[in-house]
């Protein structure tokens, strides 16, 4: 079981600040779950004009490129402008590993060649609360779209030699450009007493990229100009 977590979050289980905000997130909904049993209406919840939260989930990448699973972890801050419309600014981290990378570029290896990828956003999203009919009850479903502005970082382990004996110096470079990423996501949140809530959802993110995966000994490059994400995650949060 290990193994096939590690094959497909390898990045994610490497970090240790990542699993201390796993754990965490488990515990706050555990013991919240336990200390506050009993909810308030979605509505109410709503009533605050502050939420302050945390997600942590995980998107897979839908296009043929060479990205595989994306763990996130998203820290927000929401101000509700009425019954129905809010506002979010979250700060958005994603790290990721670049499978085959000489493949890509057309060598051959003897051992399997990777690189490790790191995206920040800033995200800017408006939601939109929707079924107003089930807010005397303590869920509350909503829809988030908004956009997202960051730098992405690459760390590239290159192999001495190729399968055939030559040599190559592969790097990938974001050519100092920024990233785009549009998103949307639809969720629920339930909320317990009157401040603490948990939540969870599926999240879509379109990344404008500018990758340049390169050979610096042969010159061949390969670029990676936007893919697709698609993905779940589940957070926590308060009301004030």
């Amino acid at each position: 079981m290990n193994n096939f977590l590690y094959r497909f979050y390898p990045s994610f289980f490497n970090k240790v600040f990542l699993k201390n905000i796993a754990i965490a997130f488990l515990l706050t909904v555990v013991l919240g779950s336990g200390l506050f049993p009993d909810y308030v209406s979605a509505q109410e919840a709503a009533d605050k004009t502050y939420a302050v939260g945390m997600r942590v989930g995980n998107l897979f990448e839908i296009d043929d490129v060479p990205v595989n699973s994306m763990p996130m972890v998203v820290c927000y801050v929401r101000r509700s402008l009425d019954s129905s419309w809010g506002a979010l600014l979250s700060l958005d981290s994603f790290v990721f590993d670049v499978d085959d990378i000489a493949d890509v570029m057309g060598s051959q290896t003897p051992d399997e060649m990777e690189a490790l990828g790191k995206i920040s956003l800033i995200t800017v999203s408006m939601e939109y609360v929707l079924c107003q009919k089930i807010n005397s009850l303590p869920i509350q479903p909503y829809a988030q779209a908004g956009i997202g502005i960051g730098f992405a970082d690459f760390d590239v382990d290159n192999p001495d030699d190729t399968a055939g004996g030559g040599q190559f110096d592969i790097d990938i470079d974001t050519n100092g450009k920024v990233e785009f990423v549009p998103t949307v996501s639809l969720g629920i949140r339930y909320a317990f007493k009157s401040k603490w809530f948990i939540d969870a959802g599926t999240r879509f993110d379109y990344h404008i990229s500018h990758w340049t995966i390169k050979d610096r000994k042969s010159g061949r490059e390969v670029r990676i100009n936007h893919f697709n994400a698609l993905g779940a995650y589940a957070g926590f949060g308060v009301n004030f």
